[in-house]
């Protein structure tokens, strides 16, 4: 029997990671965490960096006036076929019956594509963690006093399809609410799921990017303010 999968995705420092720590602890049964982070920390600095020696991994660009902010990032070979072997990765796992939380942030639209189509046939939750860019900006300064801040370009790249199966946004939510409304919806998914429509929507335009929402997805909100 194969293995359930929740895709959170969201921008850096919008909760993803607290909670899926808490949605570890709450349920019943063991799910394993892995993401993009996991391969990325792991990625030799030549191949992930500002200035690195080679062009063919991931080259972040900084803004010129504050040399800490990511403004843009070019995607090669390497890094494509990195995060490629990641993805699949992430079908054998679930295909050999574990549980499966996947961190991710699709800032490269075809990510989410591939996703799309390797987990086909899967159960799939896909949530969008979602925190407006001036609380991400904040939570991510207060994080840490150097080191690159991303917050700023992912938050305008990583929700360009829009479509999900449960929404969340963490300026408003406690990561707990964020977490229970997540495994709500685990147990109790929508029908048809975002990423089988995704799927329609890659097979109907195969140079789709998921820009745009479908209206039909019965996409799950929660924007409750917190309680204490």
């Amino acid at each position: 029997m194969s293995g359930r999968i929740l895709v959170l995705n969201g921008a850096a420092c919008s909760g993803k990671t607290s909670i899926a720590r808490t949605i570890q602890q709450k349920m019943s049964e063991p799910w394993l965490h892995l993401g993009l982070e996991t391969v990325l920390v792991n990625l030799s600095s030549k191949y992930n960096s500002v200035f690195p020696p080679r062009l063919d991994g991931l080259v972040w660009y900084v803004d010129m006036k504050d040399s800490r902010t990511i403004v843009d990032a070019k995607v090669g070979p390497v890094a494509h076929q990195v995060i490629s072997s990641m993805h699949r990765a992430f079908a054998a796992i679930a295909a050999s019956g574990t549980n499966l939380i996947i961190e991710h942030a699709f800032f490269e639209p075809t990510w989410l594509a591939e996703c799309v189509e390797l987990l086909g046939g899967c159960d799939v939750v896909f949530a969008g963690i979602k925190c407006p860019p001036d609380i991400l900006r904040q939570r991510e300064l207060a994080k840490a006093s150097e080191g690159l801040l991303f917050s700023g370009f992912h938050s305008g790249r990583v929700h360009q399809h829009d479509l999900y199966d449960v929404e969340v946004d963490t300026s408003l939510l406690t990561m707990d609410q964020s977490a229970a409304r997540v495994i709500e919806t685990l147990y109790n998914p929508p029908s048809p799921r975002a990423f089988d429509r995704l799927r329609e929507r890659l097979a109907a335009d195969p140079l789709a990017k998921f820009g745009q929402r479908d209206s039909r997805s019965p996409i799950r909100t929660a924007n409750l303010p917190p309680t204490g």
